[in-house]
Formats: structure tokens, sequence, C-alpha cells
């Protein structure tokens, strides 16, 4: 397979993932308040940073509080309008280094200013049947195999294409991201041998 420009050029998609000041940006901040001087306010305008994520240690997981420091960072330096500031200037560096495409998890308003070809992420849901050995704080495999599969991939493609169906620079979709494909257990190890 190859991608051909509408021109009739082959076309190598060089891209950038998570060109965003919010995607994966959190700090966890809960049971380590100790570690951060000053513990940052919960009053607005840094209090608007605050969140929750997903912590996973062994097999425990749980939700805890969590600080985006960068956003809170370029609020500061730039002003109220800094998530249009950080688009603008998100796109002016990927494309003075090279980058011809945008990956998955970026800023959405970057998809639609830019220009660019980009990829987004779909998601299947929990109806059909998941490998076993799954490791917390990651998405499950699903079986390839499960009858619900097909229907699922589908689903999940149909959900998807609402955001950029009639969008020529949307090139495609990964399916399931951040995968756990298996501990280091022998059940885990053979998971997909199965």
């Amino acid at each position: 397979w190859w991608f051909i420009t509408p021109t009739g050029w082959l076309f190598f998609a060089a891209g950038m993932n998570t060109a965003s000041s919010s995607e994966g940006q959190q700090t966890i901040v809960e049971d380590r308040e100790w570690m951060l001087t000053p513990v940052p306010s919960r009053s607005r305008p840094s209090g608007e940073h605050y969140s929750q994520v997903v912590r996973s240690v062994g097999n425990a997981v749980s939700l805890v509080d969590a600080f985006n420091h960068y956003r809170s960072n370029l609020q500061k330096k730039l002003g109220p309008d800094f998530d249009d500031v950080f688009v603008r200037r998100a796109e002016s560096r990927l494309r003075s280094w090279g980058f011809n495409t945008l990956g998955t998890w970026c800023d959405t308003r970057l998809y639609r200013r830019s220009g660019l070809p980009y990829v987004l992420t779909a998601d299947a849901g929990t109806r059909m049947r998941n490998l076993p050995a799954i490791q917390p704080g990651f998405k499950p495999v699903p079986d390839p195999f499960d009858p619900t599969f097909g229907e699922e991939v589908m689903r999940a493609l149909n959900v998807r294409t609402d955001t950029g169906r009639f969008d020529p620079n949307l090139i495609g979709y990964f399916f399931q991201g951040e995968l756990s494909w298996a501990n280091n257990e022998a059940d885990g190890r053979y998971a997909l041998a199965r």
C-alpha cells in the first residue's frame, strides 16, 4: 500500500503524535504534595488545570488528582488566549521541522487549522472478548477471532467518522492504541498463541 498525493506523487508520512497542550501532560500530585513547592492553587486561574488520571501500581488501579503544569505555564506566559497561541506556534514549528502529517491525540484545532493530513484513533467497545493477562492501566487486547470483532471495529469507526467523514485530510485510523500485550508470566507470553 502507498499513499499518493492528489497530484500523483508518492507520499511518505512524517507525523507527530500528541501535539497538544493537554493530552498526556498531567503530573500526578495526589500523595506527592511534599514534592511540590508550592502546591498549585485550586482556585482560578490555575485551578482549571487540575484533573483526575488513572494511576496503576501493581494490580491496583485508581483515579488520582493531577495537575497540568505545561498548560498552567502557557497561560501565565501567553495570557488568556494561550490555547490559540499554542496551536499557531505548534503548526509553525511542526512545518519548520519537516513534519507533513499529524498523528493521533493532537489538539483538534490543529487538525482543522493546519491543513495537514492526519490520523485518528478508533477505540472498540467492551462487548467483544479480550485476550487474557491484561496489565493494569492499559487497554485490553481485543480477540480478533471473537465473532463480534468485526462489528465492534465498524461501530468504532462509525463513531469516529462523525468527526472527519468528509475531511479530505483524514487519511486513516489507528485501532485501539496503548494496548497491554501481555505480562511476563507464562499465560501472558503465550496469550497471543492460543
